[in-house]
Parts: structure tokens; sequence; C-alpha cells
């Protein structure tokens, strides 16, 4: 369909013979999946169809104010809401890009706000950025031939690509948050027009001096970045024919790629893989961004004449924050000489509106952000560890390996995993009969083939096999490769990742907003969604101020001020206790007095830490929370370890501790370990039996074999670095009473 593609908008006649219906032969094994396959075709078809549509159309016929037109047709016909802000209102919001730009046109400048909710509940959430100018003149720089000027009709075909991909979002499922921005302009030359050595002021306040008008692009683009930002999104791709220093050196085939995380940047590459575009990949070279150094504003609009697509990247990056961001240029891609398979002769938008779109591009981008916002977790309960520890079977395969969560890493973490494995089954042949090895390879071979659970990792991954069953874990922090093929599975790694809190919730709450936000030991923060919190301290109390007096005069001035704040304090609380119910997760509030001690006194939260973030919390990133929570959990750690080192010294001139380890296998037997400590590396040859004899030598961790006891008495049993052991020795043990 797209290879056959012409646009037709204008004429009266059309010479070529319309493509009616396909007609696809196929086994009857095969008709559900490529009947999905169709489907799914036809819907990424007529969503390119939509962009190229709009891209073909002549500037008299698509101004900033059509392209809004547009939108709120489309939005109504696939299930997306549009919001339109012409100039006044872009004048209150203070986007001083696209205003600038669009100032030498009789047509109105607009921003369009496109928002995509999925039916179904997300905590995840994409930016989608479309340079939208209608047409491209170059402004008082004029460009030069009139070929290029015809060919400027395109220059919104990143906002057409965006456009047409939320038309196809509903239908193919998405199962992500996604808001797009498009920046709507005419660059033309008047008397009112932006001028070269004018000084510009973005939406969040980076004053720009011009010295190109026909570097116009990421003028407008400037405003919609820095919305995208404020919104918090979990990571922006943007889309633009931004630069001919892309068309020069990639041609009509290659689109520009560049951004500034790595696995935001494999997963849009992958994606436009599966999809049949070509992108490459240019460094964010930041050497570079002295060339946009200015004299008399905070940055250029123009570089120097070397790396020019590499500088315009430079110029976005100003307004992304830390927000993971990708950069799609497109200028090149934008139009094809000659048909090419879905390639049709004309203005096209490449196929950057497909690679958008397409299923494959939206679940990759969905994971990649999941991957680096909130990695995939599954934290062992204790009652699991119980039952790993007590599992017996006539093989046990417990395999440990190091993943990593970035969407570049799976196939890394794939091979990897099936060497462990490799190596497992080879022990296993060695001791258990056909069937048995022939069921651990079935559960084997079943993990390893299931593609979507390799996309959703952890730091480390602990996997556990018998012949009857599978069990893996997705862990927070980095283990060691290992693997152990025994009668029992092997659990002191496990143990490492229970012992002391990895992660924490912080609420970040001032009277102007509040947010919930969980952190974990190698992971970027994750914004947690709370229903039914309030927006602010005012709307708490259905107010417009917490400063003002109350409906009926009693309340004013700081004790008004003070009982509002405590019952904005009660509603965040009362919305955090379904999140927190069952949690046993540090609380580590961050906020400004008097609102810290309110909010401290008000919580109900049994797991409330005792130190906090300080500082306005409107002002901290969540970068900057999870930094400081990680602070605040080092310091809960310490404090945990020199508590240890305080009671067993205490216990120990009571004759209630002891680091022998016949007295601790003999206590953990008889349930008299209150507290088991064990060297998280060391290794001791030997077996305990139900009695708690001890026999050193076999094939078994004694250490291993005592924290089992203990774990099946209710002993609280921590797994630790050796330089963390009370006395640097290999296990401490605390008693209930003297055994």
């Amino acid at each position: 369909m797209l290879g056959r593609y012409r646009f037709r908008g204008l004429k009266r006649s059309y010479p070529d013979v319309p493509l009616v219906s396909v007609a696809i032969e196929l086994a009857q094994a095969e008709h559900e999946l490529v009947q999905q396959a169709v489907e799914d075709g036809n819907v990424a078809a007529l969503a390119a169809s939509v962009a190229r549509d709009l891209t073909n159309l002549p500037p008299g016929y698509l101004a900033p104010r059509d392209m809004g037109e547009a939108a709120v047709a489309l939005g109504s016909r696939f299930g997306f809401e549009v919001e339109l802000f012409g100039e006044q209102q872009l004048v209150e919001m203070g986007c001083g890009g696209v205003l600038g730009v669009g100032a030498g046109s009789v047509e109105e400048s607009m921003i369009i706000k496109l928002s995509y909710v999925p039916d179904v509940p997300t905590t995840t959430h994409l930016g989608l950025i479309g340079k939208g100018i209608t047409y491209d003149s170059g402004g008082i720089s004029l460009k030069p031939s009139d070929p290029m000027h015809l060919l400027m009709k395109m220059d919104m075909g990143g906002a057409a690509s965006v456009l047409a991909a939320f038309t196809a979002f509903r239908a193919l499922g998405v199962q992500t948050r996604v808001t797009g921005w498009l920046a709507c302009a005419e660059n033309m030359p008047s008397g009112t027009a932006y001028k070269l050595g004018d000084v510009l002021t973005a939406r969040n306040g980076t004053t720009v001096e011009i010295k190109n008008t026909d570097a116009e692009g990421r003028i407008v683009m400037m405003d919609t970045l820095a919305l995208a930002t404020e919104e918090r999104v979990d990571a922006i791709v943007d889309v633009a024919t931004l630069t001919g220093a892309a068309m020069r050196t990639f041609g009509h085939l290659t689109a520009a790629l560049i951004g500034n995380e790595d696995g935001l940047i494999a997963a849009v590459a992958e994606s436009a893989k599966r999809t049949g575009e070509q992108v490459w990949q240019l460094p964010l070279e930041r050497q570079y961004r002295k060339q946009l150094d200015s004299e008399i504003a905070d940055i250029a609009n123009l570089g120097g004449p070397n790396a020019g697509s590499i500088t315009a990247a430079l110029f976005l990056e100003e307004f992304v924050g830390g927000t993971p961001w990708a950069h799609l240029d497109i200028a090149g891609t934008m139009q094809s000489d000659s048909d090419d398979g879905w390639r049709s002769q004309g203005l096209l938008v490449s196929a950057q509106e497909y690679l958008l779109i397409w299923r494959g591009i939206l679940s990759h981008l969905y994971r990649a952000v999941q991957r680096e916002s909130m990695m995939y977790i599954d934290m062992p309960t204790r009652t699991d560890i119980e039952r790993i520890a007590a599992a017996r079977d006539e093989v046990c395969v417990s395999v440990y390996l190091p993943t990593n969560p970035a969407a570049h890493s799976t196939e890394h973490d794939l091979l990897r995993a099936r060497a462990l494995f490799d190596r497992a089954l080879e022990q296993v042949r060695g001791i258990a009969d056909k069937s048995v090895v022939q069921a651990i390879e079935e559960h084997i071979e079943g993990l390893l083939e299931h593609a979507e659970f390799w996309f959703d990792l952890g730091r480390s991954l602990a996997v556990f096999v018998t012949q009857d069953r599978l069990i893996e874990f997705r862990l927070p922090h980095e283990l060691e490769e290992h693997v152990v093929v025994s009668d029992r599975f092997s659990i002191t790694p496990l143990l490492r990742a229970t012992t002391f809190p990895q992660s924490a919730f912080v609420l970040a709450i001032s009277q102007n907003e509040n947010r919930l936000v969980e952190v974990m030991a190698d992971a970027p923060p994750r914004r947690v969604e709370v229903a039914g919190v309030p927006q602010d301290a005012a709307s708490a109390v259905g107010l417009r101020s917490i400063s003002g007096r109350s409906a009926y005069g009693r309340l004013q001035g700081d004790e008004g001020r003070k009982v509002r704040l405590t019952q904005y304090a009660r509603a965040v609380d009362h919305a955090l206790r379904p999140i927190l119910n069952g949690e046993s997760l540090p609380l580590i509030v961050a906020a400004t007095q008097p609102l810290l001690a309110i909010f401290k006194g008000v919580s109900g939260y049994a797991h409330l830490a005792a130190d906090e973030l300080r500082g306005n919390a409107d002002e901290l990133t969540d970068a900057q929370l999870a930094e400081g929570a990680r602070e605040i959990l080092d310091g809960i750690y310490e404090a945990e370890l020199k508590d240890l080192h305080g009671t067993f010294l205490e216990r120990r001139q009571e004759g209630r501790a002891s680091t022998d380890l016949s007295d601790l296998a003999r206590a953990a037997a008889f349930g008299a370990l209150s507290v088991l400590a064990v060297d998280m590396g060391a290794e001791v040859a030997g077996s305990v039996s139900e009695d708690g004899s001890l026999e050193l030598g076999g094939d078994h961790d004694a250490i291993e074999e005592i924290a089992r006891l203990a774990l099946a008495s209710g002993t609280r049993v921590l797994s630790v670095r050796g330089s963390d052991m009370p006395g640097e020795v290999q296990v401490a043990g605390i008693l209930r009473y003297a055994v």
C-alpha cells in the first residue's frame, strides 16, 4: 500500500489504477498470526498515508491553523486529545521561540499538544516532539534557489510524523501514556520578521542569539522540549527536518540519530532496523558546544561551518535537562527520487511516521523507559526465601548472573545466561537420568525462549530449577556469576538481596506540589502514580490560597496556614496508604519546615525514615531526590551494622553470642538464634544435620546450611560483606538464650 502511495488531493483525474484488494494464501496454522500482522500493517499504512498527505499539501493549504484543525479532526476520529495554543497563549506561556520564528508571517503560529492515554493503568510517560514549519523561506536569511523553496513545504514533516503516530496508538494497543508537542509556524521575511542579532527567550528562560534565521527549527523546538520536561516525561523522542548537514552526510536513505542516553538510542535504532528504516547514530560530541557560545545571550542558534547536525543536536540538548532524549534528523529521508519498495516517489516523511507507530518501536521505547526508570524487580519475600532454602530434590540447579536493564544488553545477557545454563546442564547430565535432564532442559529452554522476559531485567537474575518447576527473581543490585548443582538450592547470594534496604520511597512535598518517587540501589528513580492525591495544598482544602481567611473568617494568618497544611498533609498520607500498605521500604520525606514536621506528625507509615531530605521539593529533580535518598539508605545500613556490632559484643559478654560453627549449627537447629550474620563471600565445606550436628567436608557449604536452619526457625539472617562482619569473622550469631 505504501509503495503505491501517490498524493492526489488536488488533481482532477488520476491515471493510476487504484489498489482495491490483496489476497494472501497461507496455511490454516498461520492464519491467526498473519491476520494480526495484516491488521497492524493496515493501521501503520493508514497513519503513514496521513503523514504523507499532510506533508505534500501546498503551504497555501496547510498553515499552522490548518495543522491544528487537522489534529482536532484526527483526534476525534482516532481517540486522542488535542489542545491548541495560539499566539496570545504563547505570549502568556513565554514561548519566545515559536513566536519569534513566526513573527514575519501573517499566519498565526501555534503549539499543538496531543495526549494519548491508554485504556490500562500506566506509570510510564513518553514525549514526542515534531518540528512543524509549514513553510520555510529561510526568513531574512533567505534560501538561495527556487528548487529549494519548492521543497520547503515539507519542513513540517516531523510534526506530520508525530501527529500521524497518534492516529495508530489506540488501534495498536500502545500501553504507555504519550504526549506530543507540535511547534508550528511559518518562517517568512517581512518588516516584522525576527532578525540576525535578535535575542529570543525560550519557555525555560534561556536566551538565544539569532545568527541565522534559517536555523529556525531548533528555535521553535526549544519551547516544546521545555514543555515536555516540565511535564516530567520519562523520555523524549523528537523528529525534525533539521539540518542540511544530515542530508549531505547520509543522502535520502538514512536518518541521523543522536541523543543523550544509550539505552533509548539503542531502542530506537533496533526498532528502525525491524521496520526497514536506516538510521545512523552520530556522537553527541560536547567539545563542539563552544561553537554555540554567545557574547550577549546564553547560547547562539548556529555553530561553525562543520558538524552542523551535531551542533544542532547540542542546541536541542540544552532544553531537555536530564531527561533521556533521542533526536531524529530526517532532512534527507523526507523525500524519494523514485519508487523503491514501500518508499514511493515524492515527499513521504521517510518512514519516521512508520518508525514511531509500528508496534515494535512503541514497545521497545516503552521497555527502554521502563528499564531505565524502573527496572523489572521480583524481590523475594521472606516466605519465598524460606521455601527455596527448604527445598530438596534429586537435582536442584541454582544460577545467578549479573544483568543489564539497558536495551542494548539484551543479547549479551541471553548469551551469558545460555553459557551458564549449559555449564549447569553438563553437571546435571553427569548425575541424573534422561527424564530428569529432559525436564530441566525444557524449563531452561522455555525461559531462554521467552523474549519478553529478557527485555525486562534488573541488575541480577537468580534462577532455581528442578525437574518440576523453575523459579526466577530479577534483583535490583549486581551479584557475581554463580552456578551450583546439588540436591538443594544455593541461597547465600539471594540473602544478600534482602539483607538491608536497597530501595526506598521518597515523598517530595511542598504546598505547591507533591510526588512519590521509588528509588533503587542501581537504577534511575521511578515516579509512582498516586490515585486521589491532592494536586497542592490549596486544592486539598478547597481554596485558591492557603493564606486567606476560611469561609467563616475563623482561620487566618499563621494559625490558619498551619491548619490547612495539616489538612493537606493528612490528605496526602491517606492517598499514599493503598501504595504503602504491606511495604517495608523506608519512606523518606523531602520538604521544608513547617510542612516537614507536620507530615511526619500525621503520617501513619511504620517505616517513615528518621532522616529527611531538606530543601524546596519544587526545585529538587527526581535524580537529586534519588541521590539524597541513597545517602540516607547508606546511613541506615551503617546504623544497622553499628547496632549489630554493639549488640554482638554485649551479648558475647553475656554468653549469648558466638562465631563458632558447631555452636551456631546447634543453636540454629534448636531455634535459639535471634540474628545470624554471614560473610556473603565465605564458604566452608560441610553439612549440618537436622539436630545441629556439624560435619566438615563434602559438597555442601556449612555456613549456608546453618543459614537454612536459622531461616526455618524465624531467625533474622543477614548476608554482608566480610569487612562488615563483627570482628571480620565468617559467621556470627546472637542467641535468644544460652545453649
